[in-house]
């Protein structure tokens, strides 16, 4: 083994450590010391610096460039970002300064450094929160006047309106609840006067002056309500069901003892009788003739008029009313007189005038177009020209559906073709092109089938 001395005040360290590199036989094992006393190095060493005037920098870098270097594990680097060394394990940059434990010492003036069997460390915190524990007990002592936990509170007992405490050091202490149950003595005894529910809320009055308020708005399911679905009378119940279940009445009290009660069994008209059956044994018999002498006997419609006989004698009702003040036109059950080719027709909604297709026809619409404008068509409301041959026709009355039958025709444009390219239930869309298709204006037919 060989031993290289160097001694700072001769060489510039840049020239130790090349002198070092260039030394014959250096790639072999050796001991290099750099500093004061050269020739004294431990026999562990591979390298020594000593001085008391110099020291040892390390490779000085900012957080971007030590990123971007991938070491060997164990090398060392100053962040001169951070300001600390750092160490790094083979993955990752490890900040020495913020490493906890054993061996931190901190700068911070009055705090104690203590040796605990050689690991030195700061228990300034520790000593802080024994300090503060130590002044909450002493406080606690000061109100207390004694540390003896067997004075402590520890049985409360209630005897009429009195609450007792007590502890086994003393002879117990009382308190009068009177004062806050309203001198009412018992407060098992007293009486709800009456209640009512307002909105989401259930107002009881209790005793002479105590009103107690409960929101009940939670017993309506959250607001949505439970509604009563069916009513059913099976074996003398009435079973009531909704979105909670199922509630069964009996009917056994609606017996005979109370006459305001009693259900009608059934009834028959006799002659001019009308019998009813109440209860098991009651009957009432009414006399129902004078209901007879308004009998209707015919129903005549002559010059204009409605006549209704029956043994009181002959009602004339003039039809001229159902003219739409006299000009000639019937109204529907809007009041409207409608337009020409409309039928009047009963609809779901009343008595309408409507398109002959909703009357019954397969034809849902029909016209002759001039382009973009309408030159003839029935159930057609508008006609927009959206380009060259773009035509949207739209129905004054939608169809049922949207698969509804075009037919489609050109008139004088020579060779073209007419497609349609859309179609809903209100409208319909149609392009013209020529032959080398090229979209161009033009008149056409078309009729909508809808069955």
């Amino acid at each position: 083994m060989r031993r290289i001395f160097f001694t700072t005040s001769a060489f510039p360290l840049a020239m130790v450590l090349l002198g070092f590199l260039l030394w014959p036989g250096s790639e072999g094992l050796a001991q290099v010391k750099i500093g004061e006393n050269p020739q004294l190095i431990d026999s562990g060493s591979l390298l020594e610096l000593e001085s008391d005037e110099l020291v040892l920098v390390l490779t000085r870098v900012t957080t971007l460039q030590m990123n971007a270097l991938s070491p060997l594990p164990g090398s060392l680097v100053y962040n001169t970002d951070i300001g600390c060394v750092h160490s790094f394990n083979g993955a990752t940059w490890i900040n020495l300064c913020a490493q906890g434990g054993a061996g931190g010492v901190s700068t911070v003036p009055g705090n104690a450094i203590v040796d605990n069997g050689g690991a030195f460390y700061d228990d300034s915190g520790l000593q802080n929160e024994i300090d503060a524990t130590a002044d909450a007990i002493e406080d606690h002592v000061a109100e207390d006047t004694d540390m003896d936990a067997q004075n402590e509170l520890t049985d409360l007992a209630l005897d009429g309106n009195t609450l007792r405490l007590s502890n086994p050091a003393t002879a117990g202490n009382e308190v009068d609840l009177t004062p806050i149950l309203g001198g009412g003595g018992n407060p098992n005894d007293e009486l709800i006067v009456d209640g009512t529910v307002v909105g989401n809320d259930l107002i009881i009055n209790e005793g002479a002056s105590n009103q107690v308020i409960i929101d009940v708005s939670s017993l309506a399911g959250g607001g949505s309500g439970s509604n009563n679905t069916t009513f059913e009378v099976a074996s003398g119940n009435l079973s009531i069901t909704d979105g909670g279940g199922t509630l069964s009445v009996p009917l056994t009290d609606l017996g005979t003892e109370d006459p305001t009660n009693e259900l009608i069994a059934d009834g028959s008209v006799v002659g001019t009788d009308l019998i009813i059956n109440e209860g098991a044994s009651n009957q009432v018999t009414i006399d129902v003739s004078s209901l007879a002498t308004g009998v209707n006997t015919t129903f005549e419609v002559d010059s204009g008029n409605l006549n209704l006989t029956d043994g009181a004698g002959t009602l004339s009702v003039p039809l001229t009313d159902l003219n739409a003040g006299g000009n000639g036109l019937f109204l529907d059950s809007d009041g409207d007189a409608g337009t020409p080719g409309q039928v009047l027709s009963a609809t779901a909604t009343g008595t309408d005038w409507i398109s002959p297709t909703a009357a019954g026809s397969p034809f849902h619409a029909a016209g002759k177009m001039n382009q973009g404008g309408i030159t003839r068509a029935f159930n057609v409301l508008a006609v927009n020209s959206m380009g060259p041959g773009d035509y949207r026709v739209f129905f004054t009355t939608n169809a049922s559906t949207a698969d509804y039958v075009v037919q489609l025709s050109l008139l004088n444009t020579g060779a073209a073709s007419i497609e349609v390219t859309n179609q809903t239930t209100s409208s319909f869309t149609v392009q013209i092109y020529d032959n080398a298709g090229t979209p161009i204006d033009g008149n056409w037919f078309f009729s909508i089938i809808d069955f």
